[in-house]
């Protein structure tokens, strides 16, 4: 992923290689379409406040990505809800699903310059679910 930010410098010092949110305006000429992304590995957590008319139409909008890392205060009561989950999550993690019978691309200088096969596993993946 490319990281999107709205300023001058990043919290991260991360290389700004667009706008967040990217505006797309619709091909109808009608509306925006806000792009957004949170880089990679968890990094950031994305943030974007919307403001909509009553038609549905983007109308404002602010926010950034906001830096995971130690200046972020641990929430207690979040960590408690998701220590509940964690047999179930370890039992998922561990659970076969699948398998492949080649080698899935996944080196970042392949898959962010030109379709690859994991990007498409992926893609078909998601398309058969929703």
């Amino acid at each position: 992923n490319t990281f999107l930010y709205h300023g001058q410098e990043s919290p991260g010092g991360d290389k700004i290689e667009g706008d967040y949110p990217t505006v797309v305006n619709k091909t109808s000429g009608r509306g925006k379409a806000l792009v957004v992304q949170d880089f990679w590995f968890g990094k950031y957590l994305g943030f974007l406040q919307v403001t909509f008319d009553v038609d549905g139409n983007v109308t404002n909008w602010t926010g950034n990505p906001i830096l995971i890392n130690g200046s972020v205060e641990e929430d207690e009561e979040v960590l408690n809800i998701t220590l509940e989950f964690e047999p179930l999550i370890n039992r998922s993690i561990a659970e076969v699903i699948g398998y492949t019978k080649v080698l899935l691309e996944q080196d970042g200088n392949i898959c962010r310059l030109r379709e690859c096969n994991q990007g498409n596993l992926l893609t078909d993946a998601y398309f058969t679910y929703y």
